[in-house]
């Protein structure tokens, strides 16, 4: 919004979507709750839109360079993921930047971090034993 850039958000509301511009945000503080509210101009006004009524959207941001788009399954803890390096599984720290959603509409995380480089092979599963040197084949190879 500082760069003054449009942002847009789309949802659905009972099956129709919806689609709408972001035009400001504001902050909310209670004692033991925190949140961040946005200002919406719908496009396309619908009737079905009532006051106090809750519903998802998704906000569209523009894109950043050096994200890598995960399944939330390859995240270990909050800032761990591990590549492939001479058949053994090496810890790579992350920072953790967002989610987003791939085409079928499964939530990925997106991470970066400048130790992972172009080529890497990250492990993108679940393993129950996943520690630093861990002797691993990959499937397919």
């Amino acid at each position: 919004l500082a760069s003054g850039e449009t942002l847009k958000v789309d949802g659905e509301l009972d099956g129709l979507p919806i689609s709408a511009t972001l035009l400001g945000l504001t902050g909310e503080v209670d004692a033991g709750s925190g949140g961040v509210g946005g200002l919406f101009r719908i496009e396309g006004a619908d009737s079905t839109l009532q006051q106090g009524r809750f519903l998802r959207l998704d906000l569209n941001l523009p894109p950043r360079p050096n994200l890598i788009a995960l399944p939330n399954e390859a995240l270990y803890g909050l800032d761990r993921v591990y590549r492939v390096h001479e058949s053994r599984m090496q810890a790579v720290n992350v920072d953790r930047i967002g989610e987003t959603r791939n085409d079928k509409g499964a939530s990925l995380v997106l991470v970066q971090s400048p130790e992972i480089q172009t080529g890497d092979t990250l492990i993108a599963t679940q393993l129950p034993n996943a520690m630093d040197g861990l002797l691993i084949r990959v499937a397919g190879e």
